[in-house]
């Protein structure tokens, strides 16, 4: 890189200006002066919070016992009741918000590559992101009440804590359907070159 010039994504080849398939998102690697052509650390961070998240989830079902809700009928429940009570209380308060917290580690340089990439900001997606991951931390640290079950046999009052995490688990779905709306129309908007186009590969418009 010449002094002076701003890095360049991998994701372009500088003689042929065209998407590189070394980087399918282009947002990954960097080409600077120190790490030209080696992939950042911090590239591994995304695949660690799906890592994260998968196995949480896994071990919530593993180690909760089932619902038996109204008849003795016992559904497949959902994530917020299999982390009220016992060790998956304990897991989704530790779990969840440490998956916030590797977002707001990696969101900073993601950002930056994507505004690198496509010449512009993207409030909308920071925005929706932060705002489903703070939602999300929120649903670990503040579970369901412990007598949830009952309150749903009608035998109890809702309390606070369950307002306050379903209100925080409606940010956090609406906030990632947003999300997921607003970053598909930036795949499907972006020029056919662009690393970001669903036209650069089958990779891409996989994902």
């Amino acid at each position: 890189e010449e002094r002076g010039q701003p890095p360049q994504s991998l994701a372009h080849d500088t003689h042929t200006n065209k998407p590189s398939t070394a980087d399918w998102l282009g947002l990954a690697r960097t080409r600077t002066e120190g790490l030209s052509g080696h992939t950042r650390p911090i590239a591994c961070l995304p695949p660690c919070i799906l890592l994260v998240a998968s196995t949480a989830i896994a071990a919530a079902y593993a180690l909760s016992a089932p619902v038996s809700l109204v008849g003795g009928r016992v559904v497949t429940p959902p994530i917020s009741l299999l982390i009220y009570d016992g060790p998956g209380r304990t897991l989704g308060q530790v779990a969840f918000p440490a998956v916030s917290l590797l977002f707001g580690c990696v969101a900073p340089a993601f950002f930056r590559d994507l505004r690198r990439v496509t010449g512009a900001a993207h409030p909308g997606l920071v925005a929706t992101s932060a705002a489903a991951f703070a939602g999300l931390a929120v649903v670990g640290a503040v579970p369901l009440q412990r007598d949830v079950p009952a309150v749903m046999r009608g035998e109890a009052r809702l309390g606070a804590d369950s307002v306050l995490h379903q209100s925080a688990a409606a940010v956090f779905f609406a906030a990632a359907i947003a999300h997921m709306a607003l970053w598909m129309r930036l795949c499907v908007t972006a020029p056919p070159a662009s690393p970001l186009s669903y036209r650069v590969g089958w990779r891409s418009a996989l994902f």
